[in-house]
């Protein structure tokens, strides 16, 4: 092989690893995760559907049902839905309690004023996470037996219309995160002398 041969060739092998390099950072950067905190998911929740993200809060309930949803809150009081992604059967109950990291992809369902009306007709008792149809008979039942099941049924609705009020919307946003990964955050205290 000759000198000039020799040269294409190393000019050829520097452009591939530049071309290489370029698409390795462009394709970084479409695969990045979005750190966002609850406040700015919630209100602007439209600029995050299907995308993934992370957040951070606490773990304030766990569905006892099936284990499949949490709520999760940050330190202002706002709440989202987190749901067991593919990568979790269900959530460990140990979580509840927990400050924890979350990233996965971000839904939103949206609870329309024509079915809160129809769910106030029906006097249905409405899961605290995600406003559909409580799924714990047990629960249900021990509350029509004491005779509090259509008060619970009529403060939850009145809470929604308030809501929708606040918000001058004609539904109420669930936003919810389907959950891929989940890290505790360890808090450390630093001792001061």
């Amino acid at each position: 092989m000759n000198k000039e041969n020799i040269m294409k060739i190393q000019i050829m092998i520097i452009l591939a690893a530049f071309m290489l390099l370029a698409s390795c950072k462009n394709a970084a950067k479409q695969n990045q995760i979005v750190i966002v905190s609850l406040d700015i998911l919630v209100e602007k929740v439209d600029d995050y559907v299907d995308k993934q993200v992370t957040v951070e809060g606490k773990i304030i309930h766990i569905c006892g049902v099936d284990g499949k949803k949490m709520k999760l809150r940050n330190e202002n009081g706002v709440i989202i839905k987190i749901e067991a992604g593919e990568a979790f059967e269900k959530f460990d109950k140990a979580l509840n309690g927990k400050e924890l990291k979350i990233t996965g992809v971000v839904k939103e369902s949206r609870t329309e004023a024509e079915y809160i009306s129809e769910i106030e007709k029906e006097r249905t008792i409405l899961c605290h996470i995600d406003n559909t149809p409580c799924k714990d008979k047990e629960w249900i039942v021990k509350r029509q037996e004491e005779g509090t099941a259509e008060k619970i049924s009529q403060n939850y609705t009145d809470k929604l219309r308030d809501k929708m009020n606040e918000t001058n919307r004609n539904y109420v946003s669930v936003v919810s995160i389907i959950a891929e990964k989940i890290e505790e955050i360890i808090k450390t205290e630093v001792n001061k002398k």
